[in-house]
């Protein structure tokens, strides 16, 4: 009696990072690790449909030369192993593929984990910036004399240290140069006014058109001091 059969379905490659609490291990190295072997399993895929049909060629053959034998048993993934085949049409819908397998890739649930962990990542990295920061701004209000928990508290150390660089890059403006340009300077543009600027100190401009002051931003390490019309 010939017996035929067909050759076991590829294993769905794992995924190690997968746990019952989460995602422990899950690492884009991970994920790209994974998705290697998920291409290896798809082309383990392929290979087993081609010798599905390889198997089911041999035994269309074979009905086909014995006349469609009542012997030839067809072995499938069926409740009904081993049921005995008597005709082509039956052969060929038996040796059929056995199930389809449609690989997918879909990796949304890990992708978005991994980009909320980067997140996650990135806040904790600026926080402890923002804190090493903080720390740096009261040191350098202590050096200067400043009295903590008097003058100042952590919360507002930075914003205390920006203000008093600022104010000394302002006074070092002044004295440079008797008058500045300023965002929003468009005075000569009409052309019966001949405006030199700002002083720095007065609240309009040389000529008077503009209200303009004094704007400080970035932080006390790197600050940035100009003048704004508004």
């Amino acid at each position: 009696m010939n017996v035929l059969a067909f050759p076991p379905v590829p294993g769905v490659p794992p995924k190690p990072w997968r746990t019952n609490s989460g995602y422990d291990g899950l690492t884009p190295q991970a994920l790209a690790t994974y998705r290697a072997a998920w291409k290896e399993y798809e082309q383990a895929l392929r290979d087993w449909r081609a010798a599905c049909d390889n198997v089911a060629g041999q035994a269309a053959r074979l009905l086909i030369a014995q006349g469609f034998p009542a012997e030839v048993k067809v072995w499938t993934r069926s409740r009904n192993k081993g049921r005995m085949t008597r005709a082509l049409v039956m052969a060929l819908r038996d040796f059929g593929p056995l199930m389809e397998v449609t690989p997918s890739l879909w990796l949304t649930d890990e992708e978005d984990w991994l980009r909320r962990a980067d997140q996650r990542e990135r806040q904790a990295q600026q926080e402890q910036e923002r804190n090493a920061l903080r720390d740096r701004a009261i040191a350098y209000l202590l050096e200067r004399g400043k009295v903590y928990g008097v003058e100042f508290v952590a919360e507002d150390a930075e914003a205390m240290a920006l203000r008093l660089v600022g104010e000394e890059r302002i006074l070092g403006l002044r004295k440079a140069e008797p008058w500045h340009e300023f965002n929003g300077f468009n005075c000569n543009d009409f052309g019966d006014r001949d405006c030199k600027g700002w002083d720095g100190e007065s609240r309009r401009c040389q000529c008077g058109n503009r209200r303009v002051s004094w704007e400080i931003e970035g932080t006390f390490e790197n600050p940035r001091v100009y003048g704004e019309a508004y």
